[in-house]
């Protein structure tokens, strides 16, 4: 028996305890112990984006998290196929795609720095 995360729209949304082969037909993802609900989940890695990030040593991990997470709040798989849309002949999806690429290079920039990550929010 372990304990595994319900996962719904990149979101911890609660923890069960269950046999492997179960788990895996429910779809559940096998949780490590520090992550708790509330957490959210993205390309295989659980983020507690209820503890500021700026309050430790950021990994490359977390800030492509973070990008990921970001992307997906407007329905892209990640920031990378955000940014692909950069030369779309859809507008909208085109803004998108640039603001994503500024939220891209913004929080990488940061990131060298050794800087807080910006908040990454859609305008």
């Amino acid at each position: 028996m372990n304990n595994y995360a319900v996962i719904e729209n990149n979101l911890v949304v609660n923890n069960v305890v269950s046999e492997p082969e179960y788990a895996a037909e429910q779809g559940w993802i096998l949780m490590p112990e520090a992550v708790g609900i509330g957490w959210s989940y993205a390309n295989g890695n659980f983020v507690n984006e209820n503890i500021p990030i700026i309050d430790e040593k950021v990994t490359e991990v977390q800030v492509q998290s973070a990008l990921d997470v970001f992307a997906q709040e407007k329905g892209f798989d990640n920031i990378n196929d955000a940014a692909s849309y950069a030369n779309s002949t859809n507008e909208v999806w085109a803004k998108e795609a640039i603001h994503a690429i500024a939220m891209r290079d913004t929080a990488w920039q940061a990131f060298y720095d050794n800087k807080p990550l910006p908040n990454m929010i859609w305008s």
